[in-house]
């Protein structure tokens, strides 16, 4: 089951948290990468969240959105379990933003498994 949440202050701790957080330097750091797909058409952003890896692995995400610009900031956020497919990979997330000139965004996703951490991110305008 999902779990969405907009929580303003959650934001701020999670991007000050992965600028100290390399998985490379984290104690039983995943094996699986992850990584945010984004493509655009014009003022839209489509983004997915997708996590790599054996078939058959398991843990958490969570999938956390932040855009400011001259009309005002907002974050949302989405989370929940994952099951690798098949082929390797899963999309566990997927939005699209409206960008207007001025707007900046930053999308963070954090995958957990046992006790393994892992993000990655994306930033625009």
């Amino acid at each position: 089951m999902n779990k969405v949440w907009i929580l303003a202050g959650l934001v701020p701790v999670v991007l000050g948290t992965l600028a100290f957080s390399h998985p490379s330097a984290l104690p039983g750091a995943l094996a699986q990468p992850c990584q945010i797909r984004v493509t655009r058409s014009g003022p839209v952003v489509h983004m997915e969240g997708v996590v790599d890896g054996p078939a058959g692995s398991r843990g958490e995400y969570r999938f956390i959105l932040a855009k400011s610009g001259p009309n005002g900031d907002s974050q949302s956020g989405q989370g929940g379990e994952y099951v690798i497919g098949r082929s390797g990979e899963t999309v566990v997330s997927t939005t699209e933003l409206n960008v207007e000139s001025g707007d900046h965004y930053r999308a963070v996703m954090l995958i957990t498994k046992g006790s393994g951490n892992l993000s990655c991110s994306d930033a625009g305008d």
